[in-house]
């Protein structure tokens, strides 16, 4: 009978260590705006990417919507970024912008998944005004092979455009003016 006591009070002293256990947490994935600061030249082209990363996940399509302010950025263009492309497998994307502020993007891997972190893809703009400006996601899904949705959370970008400085004696005065 000692016995039978001795291994209720191992299993009980077992138990809670086995229900506190560390799991990997579901949510885990971040969709990020990279790099999340940018510093540009009004006038100047720059590029930035989403990444779906830090956690291994089998992703197969994705729909994103961001949003960015047209008074300070140009949307020059959207491109399939290098997960998908360069996967091997055949891939559908497709972006569309009605000249407002957001822009929605979709893609997918047909008939396979590829391997998370990566770049899903890389967005083109001109800086058009000095400022600060932010890019942010409004809405995003990610799937897995089995269409499920894969639990995310999403983080945007700051771009920061410093006005064009003139080669000349004034110059310094309008360096100075942007620190203050």
């Amino acid at each position: 009978m000692n016995t039978d006591i001795i291994k209720i009070l191992i299993l009980i002293s077992i138990l809670p260590a086995v229900l506190v256990a560390p799991v990997e947490a579901a949510g885990d994935l971040i969709l990020s705006i990279e790099p999340d600061t940018t510093t540009v030249d009004v006038s100047s082209d720059f590029s930035v990417s989403f990444y779906a990363g830090n956690d291994t996940r089998d992703l197969m399509g994705y729909n994103v919507v961001f949003s960015f302010d047209p008074d300070y950025l140009e949307l020059i263009s959207v491109e399939e970024g290098s997960l998908p492309a360069d996967s091997g497998e055949e891939t559908f994307f497709h972006y569309s912008f009605d000249s407002g502020t957001t822009v929605e993007v979709n893609g997918a891997v047909l008939g396979a998944v590829v391997q998370t972190p990566g770049c899903i893809f890389t967005v083109n703009f001109k800086a058009l005004d000095k400022g600060s400006t932010s890019l942010n996601i409004e809405e995003s899904d990610l799937r897995d092979d089995e269409n499920t949705q894969i639990q995310h959370s999403g983080e945007g970008a700051t771009v920061i455009i410093f006005p064009e400085i003139d080669a000349e004696k004034s110059s310094w005065g309008k360096v100075k003016s942007v620190f203050k």
